[in-house]
């Protein structure tokens, strides 16, 4: 048994031992104690140590964390998740040890489940602001410039997959670098030395 007050709190007269479980749930409710068992340990606090938080997931449903709790030995009735199912946030709220493993678990299996892997590269889903989809195609000087989306993109990351990193060719040439000496020129000129 692990418990911060062990030092501060007596606890003295003949106790039947036939049924543990309910000796402890006996003695927490008189004592103001709250406790969890994690399969190896009984982790007992004071009740005013009780700790909650609200967690939410974005790539496992409620019911398959809670599946995974219950099937790993670590879920407890006495502290239930409540939340949305379809939503996928949850609050939880027991002994400090319970709500940090259920947080750490829920993080870890979010993150598990975070994308697909293809070979080498990892895709998954995540939110794009001021980009486009498909390619954008612009008149530049009597060129025509076609600025690639990112279907584009994904689809030749995708497409190098297929082939070793080093038999990679591209079928357009890369356009060379504009020289910057000259504006490099003009800079030096504005610049004055000051005394």
């Amino acid at each position: 048994m692990l418990a911060k007050w062990r030092h501060v709190k007596k606890i003295t007269g003949n106790f039947e031992f036939n049924d543990p479980n309910a000796l402890l749930e006996k003695l927490s409710l008189q004592l103001g104690l709250i406790w969890y068992f994690d399969g190896q340990a009984i982790y007992i606090y004071d009740a005013s140590e009780m700790r909650n938080a609200v967690v939410s997931l974005r790539n496992v449903s409620l019911n398959e964390f809670n599946n995974f709790l219950k099937r790993s030995g670590l879920y407890n009735k006495n502290y239930p998740l409540r939340g949305d199912n379809r939503k996928g946030t949850f609050y939880v709220s027991g002994p400090p040890v319970y709500v940090d493993l259920v947080v750490n678990a829920a993080t870890m299996m979010d993150k598990q489940n975070d994308g697909i892997e293809l070979g080498r590269q990892k895709i998954g889903v995540m939110r794009l602001n001021n980009t486009f989809v498909g390619d954008r195609t612009y008149n530049l000087r009597d060129q025509k410039m076609v600025i690639p989306g990112i279907a584009t993109a994904i689809e030749r990351l995708l497409q190098g997959e297929e082939q070793p990193l080093g038999n990679i060719t591209s079928s357009e040439p890369v356009p060379a670098m504009p020289a910057f000496q000259r504006m490099e020129k003009k800079v030096k000129q504005q610049i004055m030395p000051v005394v």
